[in-house]
């Protein structure tokens, strides 16, 4: 608008030249004025179908690695054409605001643009351009452009270091089946190999003696249990729900639910490796349920490359819960870890035989039947909720 009042101006001051000072060199002037912003339009209008943008991204990233984003405006010729301005917006994924690209091709085919973008949320992320348009020379013209399709990334979780006396693992431990439960000296299973080394927690009762450091005991002057039980091969069986949260706006605050269930399982799953227990991972991936194994920290690390490939979804699948937990026996124990626990996933877990744990974010509260519910605060501790 201001750009167009300014030529209006224009015009008006050459039409006051023509009438009262020189009328040869102002009706030249004005052809002049009125002649290239003509010319403009037309290659404004031209360049609409001449321009289009790119954006690329790394097929992946860990939380909290900077990656770079790469904006490509290209045209088919080398004529030159008027402005080109969009805007970059990246997801609640990053912690980068909306960043304003503006450029000129002048004779080039192609500008390159590279941003710097800060993953700090894990998921399928993704960087769009809006309001992508062309504008004239005289800047009073502007047009919009085909939008690019966005840009999408990978940002990997990270796992948590959970401790050994975390209430639901102590409890997983109460009630899997040990290999050795009267034995003195017991040793971790880290995979197929055993290693020494003990991790302790406070004495709980019921925890049998045998199992108590009483050195260690004495000098913390609190009982002190060990807790390097030797589990019997899937036993534990882990669950991440990828269905979305329902209620919640599609912001961060969405992501960080997701977040928050996500490395949460990843935590659990590194504590059983770390501990010798047994824990199977089942999740859904872009080619179905899959179920893995992770039997060491190391392993727990690649499977968080490759968990949230298909990313979380607000479609859920018409079983919420894989045949092997519907199919499971009496003695294992089942952790689902979930953002969204509707009434379907609970009728689902309800039919499940065995100790079934729903796992939850902090703030929600929930009651059915056989169940039991957890609640999974900010730092990864699980607490019951009651």
């Amino acid at each position: 608008m201001a750009a167009a009042l300014g030529f209006l101006a224009v015009l008006g001051i050459l039409a006051l030249f023509t009438f009262y000072m020189d009328g040869d060199t102002g009706v030249q002037l004005l052809a002049v004025f009125l002649l290239l912003p003509a010319a403009s339009a037309l290659l404004t209008f031209f360049a609409r179908r001449q321009l289009r943008i790119h954006l690329t991204l790394p097929a992946s990233v860990r939380k909290g690695q900077a990656c770079t984003l790469t904006a490509a405006v290209t045209k088919r010729w080398r004529i030159p054409l008027p402005f080109v301005r969009f805007r970059l917006v990246p997801d609640g994924h990053f912690d980068t605001a909306p960043v304003p690209e503006q450029t000129a091709l002048a004779f080039s085919r192609e500008d390159t643009r590279q941003i710097i973008l800060d993953p700090w949320i894990c998921g399928q992320a993704s960087v769009s351009a809006e309001d992508a348009r062309v504008i004239g020379y005289f800047g009073f013209l502007k047009l919009r452009l085909e939008l690019p399709v966005p840009a999408t990334l990978l940002i990997v979780p990270q796992v948590p270091e959970l401790t050994a006396g975390d209430m639901l693992f102590t409890t997983m431990c109460a009630t899997v089946q040990t290999e050795s439960e009267e034995e003195t000296n017991t040793q971790s299973v880290y995979g197929t190999a055993t290693i020494a080394g003990y991790e302790h927690r406070n004495y709980v009762p019921g925890d049998p003696l045998k199992r108590i450091n009483w050195k260690l005991s004495s000098k913390r002057r609190t009982l002190m249990v060990r807790m390097d039980e030797a589990v019997s091969m899937s036993r534990v069986h882990v669950l991440l729900d990828l269905t979305r949260p329902q209620g919640v706006p599609a912001d961060k605050s969405r992501f960080l639910l997701e977040q928050q269930i996500t490395e949460g399982v990843l935590g659990m799953l590194a504590l059983c490796a770390r501990q010798g227990m047994a824990a199977t991972c089942a999740y859904m991936g872009k080619s179905g349920w899959q179920e893995v194994l992770p039997d060491s920290p190391e392993a727990v690390e690649e499977l968080a490359l490759h968990m949230l490939e298909r990313g979380f979804t607000d479609e859920p699948a018409e079983s919420r819960l894989p045949g092997a937990f519907l199919a499971g026996g009496s003695s294992s124990v089942y952790l689902i870890y979930t953002a969204n626990p509707d009434s379907s996933l609970l009728e689902q877990a309800t039919h499940m035989q065995g100790e079934v744990h729903v796992v939850t974010p902090g703030g929600m509260s929930l009651s059915h039947g056989k169940l039991h519910f957890w609640r999974l605060q900010p730092d990864f501790r699980l607490l019951p909720a009651t």
